[in-house]
C-alpha cells in the first residue's frame, strides 16, 4: 500500500507520531491516486501544507530493489476552492523523490566496553560484582536484544555464584551504581549463564551504542583465592533481532 498523511508537527519529511493518515490505497502497476470526496486537504489562503507519502513494503521486497516517487506535476493535482467550488488552476511541480534501498536488515556490533571492570578482591556473600563490560551498536534499525550466554572463567567453580545479572551500564563506568537498570538476572548452568526474555531483554537504537555490565553474585562457597572472571563474549553467544525487518541480526 501507498499513505498519504499530512505532516503537523515537525514537517521534516520524516513519519511522526503527529502527522495525521489522510488515505491509504493500494498500488495499481506504477502508479497509485490518492481522492475523496470531502477532499484530501485543505489548504487556506497564504498558508502551507505539507503531505507525506509513505509506502509499505511487503516481504517479497528483494533486497538491493529501490523505490521511490517520480515527479509530481501540476496536472496530476486536482483542486477546487472551498467557497465556490470551482476547479482552480494548478501550478509548480513535486521534485521526484530520493530513492530508498531494499536491505534484509540493519546489522549489530558486538565490542569490549569502554571501562571494563578491572582485577580487584572480593568477599564471599557480596552481591552484584561487576565483572565484564560489553558495548553493542546497532545500525540500519533498532535491535531488540533476546538472548545473552557468558561462560564463566578462572579457577573458581559457578557453586560459588549464586547468581548472574545483567544490567544496562547507563553512565559507562564499569561498576553497578545507582543509574543502571537491571535487565535481567539468571542462574548458572554448568560453566555458563544465559539471560533470555522473548519479548526482548533490551532495545538497542541504531546509531546510539550502550553499554551493558555482568555481574555476579557470590555465596558462602567460594573457596579462598578462587578467581573469577568471564570469557569472551562472541557473536554466536548473542541473539538479537531487527525491531523493523523482524530479521535476526548478524
Amino acid at each position: 500500500d501507498a499513505k498519504v498523511r499530512q505532516e503537523n508537527a515537525s514537517q521534516d519529511g520524516a513519519l511522526g507520531a503527529l502527522d495525521t493518515l489522510v488515505q491509504a490505497q493500494p498500488m495499481s502497476a506504477a502508479t497509485v491516486v490518492f481522492s475523496q470526496g470531502g477532499g484530501l486537504a485543505t489548504v487556506s489562503t497564504s498558508s502551507v501544507v505539507r503531505l507525506l507519502v509513505t509506502y509499505d513494503l511487503l516481504a517479497s521486497a528483494s533486497p538491493g530493489e529501490t523505490y521511490g516517487a517520480d515527479l509530481i506535476t501540476a496536472g496530476e493535482v486536482s483542486a477546487t476552492g472551498e467557497i465556490g467550488g470551482a476547479a482552480l488552476a494548478v501550478s509548480g511541480s513535486a521534485a521526484a523523490s530520493n530513492l530508498k534501498t531494499v536491505v534484509a536488515s540493519g546489522s549489530l556490533v558486538l565490542s569490549a566496553g569502554s571501562s571494563p571492570p578491572g582485577a580487584g578482591n572480593v568477599f564471599r556473600n557480596q552481591s552484584a560484582v561487576p565483572i565484564q563490560q560489553l558495548r553493542l551498536s546497532a545500525s540500519g534499525e533498532n535491535a531488540r536484544i533476546t538472548n545473552l550466554t557468558v561462560t564463566l572463567a578462572g579457577t573458581g567453580a559457578s557453586s560459588a555464584l549464586s547468581q548472574a545479572r545483567l544490567y544496562a551500564d547507563q553512565n559507562a563506568d564499569g561498576a553497578v551504581d545507582g543509574g543502571d537498570v537491571l535487565l535481567g538476572v539468571a542462574n548458572f548452568s554448568g560453566t555458563q549463564v544465559s539471560f533470555v526474555a522473548a519479548g526482548g531483554l533490551v532495545e538497542v537504537t541504531a546509531g546510539t551504542p550502550r553499554e551493558f555490565l555482568v555481574a555476579y553474585d557470590f555465596n558462602a562457597s567460594g573457596g579462598i583465592g578462587n578467581t573469577f572472571g568471564a570469557g569472551s563474549i562472541a557473536n554466536t553467544d548473542l541473539v538479537a533481532t531487527g525491531v523493523t525487518s523482524g530479521a535476526t541480526l548478524a
